[in-house]
């Protein structure tokens, strides 16, 4: 979602958020675009799709079912669950994140500024 709303957000779009907390992170942001784009959509995309298969490798391993045959059939069922359901999300995200570019670089731009803040807090300590 923060991949796609970077990529397709400009700096004009930011301006209406002139005003609100996060701006100045979310412009940095939007001028690496490119790098942010790489890192939310390939590394964090690639990282979720390992730990939600691996979830459900979990889950029908810990369901002890009796014979090969009903053990591939709920692991395909379960794994296509899985699939179908990153697929759907992905695409009902992405439109969302195209639409509402402004208000998730915003609120992304907010988060980050309120991590960096608090780790200049620590380090100072």
């Amino acid at each position: 979602m923060v991949a796609v709303a970077f990529t397709t957000i400009s700096e004009d779009k930011l301006l209406p958020y002139k005003d609100e907390k996060g701006y100045n992170m979310a412009l940095s942001l939007c001028r690496n675009a490119d790098k942010v784009s790489s890192f939310g959509g390939d590394v964090v995309g690639d990282i979720c799709g390992i730990l939600s298969g691996a979830g459900g490798v979990s889950l029908v391993l810990n369901m002890h079912l009796e014979g090969s045959e009903l053990n591939l059939l709920v692991t395909c069922l379960v794994s296509s669950l899985i699939a179908g359901v990153t697929i759907f999300c992905k695409a009902i995200m992405k439109s969302y994140s195209i639409e509402n570019c402004g208000k998730i670089a915003i609120k992304t731009g907010s988060y980050l500024e309120f991590g960096r803040k608090n780790r200049k807090e620590k380090t100072k300590k």
